[in-house]
């Protein structure tokens, strides 16, 4: 070790980068995303907090590969190995807490999903316009589009 200083090799890297903005957003108090994280309370493991090693190892072995996100399990939860995983962009949309859960056939999804339910006629902008325009969900799901017709000449 020259100069105190540990090198680990991991710095560039994606899981690197990964872990310093998880750090970032709750330890820094000059990051945009503390609001949502350090000052609701979220902290980091202290097993992970200045170990990107520790953390870069169990996310190797917890599944992560290129492409997928670090998801907390519960949103009020910690940055812990206990209460994380790695999952896709689309999955990691619908666990947040600014989605708004629909109830329709006594099942309640994100609109998102709800577009994508075999039971919906319409596509996601369709669906969003209905159901902000004050739709009743059902009927937002099920009610075909009109087809928009090119005027005769």
């Amino acid at each position: 070790m020259k100069g105190g200083n540990y090198r680990h090799g991991l710095t560039g890297t994606p899981l690197y980068r990964m872990w310093k903005g998880l750090k970032n957003r709750c330890l820094n108090p000059f990051s945009d995303d503390y609001v949502y994280y350090g000052s609701r309370g979220i902290s980091v493991s202290p097993i992970w907090e200045n170990n990107p090693v520790a953390f870069c190892n169990w996310a190797r072995a917890n599944g992560y590969r290129k492409g997928l996100q670090l998801d907390r399990i519960d949103n009020d939860g910690d940055y812990t190995p206990q209460n994380c995983r790695f999952i896709t962009a689309k999955l990691n949309s619908n666990n947040t807490r600014k989605n708004i859960w629909r109830t329709a056939f006594t099942e309640s999804k994100t609109l998102a999903q709800w577009a994508e339910d075999t039971r919906c006629k319409v596509k996601y902008a369709t669906l969003y316009y209905r159901v902000n325009s004050g739709w009743a969900m059902e009927k937002a799901l099920t009610t075909p589009s009109r087809l928009l017709r090119t005027p005769s000449v």
